[in-house]
């Protein structure tokens, strides 16, 4: 009987052996390498955005380079007390990418006139083939005409209330270096400015 356990406890201890053996075996061993993966082909580099060009004015600004930047002007103006004369200022400037001419007139204030500041623009429409020139002014007027030459033109104004067609004429005598505004509401003269 005891011889019979004896061999049982060998053979025990023998399989507990050989397992551990296994256990045992040295974790640094190399794994088999794993298959690589074929490398994926490079995208195509994509094409750059088209830059976009800064259009620029046509020739038909050009006639505005060609005036004195500033005016002096002797002017007469229509109003229900009659005729007025003053004097005024004008400037002019390129702007906006040279699209538009902003302009300034200024009227002095005076005994029997409260002053008037007035603002214009004018530009070229390549769509319309026109002039179009915006005036606005400190006494809640405003205007808007259009051109096919940049020197007359022709279209509507308010003012003091009311609303009236409007031709309004350049004129200028470059030998003498001066220039000519002149305001109509059909037959009624609005103002004439003489400029030099």
């Amino acid at each position: 009987m005891m011889k019979k356990l004896t061999i049982a406890m060998v053979a025990v201890m023998g399989l507990g052996a050989v397992a551990m053996a296994k256990d045992a075996a040295p974790k640094d061993a190399k794994a088999a390498p794993a298959k690589a993966e074929p490398a994926k082909p490079a995208e195509p580099a994509k094409p750059a955005a088209p830059k976009m060009e800064m259009p620029k004015p046509g020739p038909e600004m050009d006639m505005f380079k060609k005036m004195p930047p500033s005016w002096k002007c002797d002017g007469v103006m229509t109003t229900p007390a009659g005729e007025m004369k003053y004097k005024s200022t004008h400037s002019h400037k390129a702007t906006l990418g040279g699209f538009w001419m902003e302009g300034v007139m200024k009227i002095a204030k005076t005994a029997a006139f409260p002053g008037l500041e007035g603002h214009a623009t004018i530009g070229y429409s390549q769509a319309s083939k026109k002039y179009t020139m915006y005036m606005v002014d400190s006494m809640g007027g405003s205007m808007m005409a259009t051109s096919t030459d940049g020197m007359s033109y022709a279209g509507d104004m308010e003012m003091m209330g009311k609303k009236m067609p409007i031709t309004f004429t350049l004129t200028k005598d470059d030998a003498k270096k001066t220039m000519e505004m002149k305001a109509m509401s059909g037959a009624t003269p609005l103002w004439t400015e003489t400029c030099k």
